[in-house]
């Protein structure tokens, strides 16, 4: 599994910064602007709960733009550019058998990681863990 840039930056032994942004408009376009903005982005939340993007097939359309976008600019010359770590939000309403299939979906859409809302007990902890895992 290759490494991402936020990934990095939390292993890092220096204190350095990953600064990200936070997409709430479709589509890619949008994605790809944002992505695109700066070349110390290290990551993107994709916020299908609160942001007008759906979580399917909005968020696959979203990521893979992010994706495809820093590809591109490293391919017209700037080799210092890292690929971004795109993060979904999901829409759950805290940890239920509904967010099991959209946590999967986040992930399938290429995310790096999921940031799941409203979880208020440790006790959700393994339940997000083993959602992130096919069996």
């Amino acid at each position: 599994m290759t490494s991402h840039a936020l990934l990095t930056a939390f292993k890092a032994t220096t204190r350095t910064p990953a600064f990200g942004a936070w997409l709430t408009l479709p589509g890619i376009f949008h994605a790809r602007t944002v992505a695109q903005a700066s070349p110390h982005l290290s990551w993107i939340v994709v916020d299908c709960e609160h942001g007008l993007i759906p979580l399917v097939p909005g968020a696959a359309e979203c990521v893979s733009a992010i994706q495809n976008a820093r590809v591109s600019t490293s391919i017209t010359g700037d080799a210092n550019v890292e690929p971004l770590s795109t993060i979904v939000r999901i829409p759950a309403t805290g940890v239920t058998a509904s967010s099991s299939w959209q946590i999967k979906q986040a992930l399938d859409a290429g995310a790096r990681g999921v940031l799941v809302p409203l979880v208020r007990l440790h006790i959700h902890n393994p339940c997000i863990h083993s959602d992130q895992y096919f069996v």
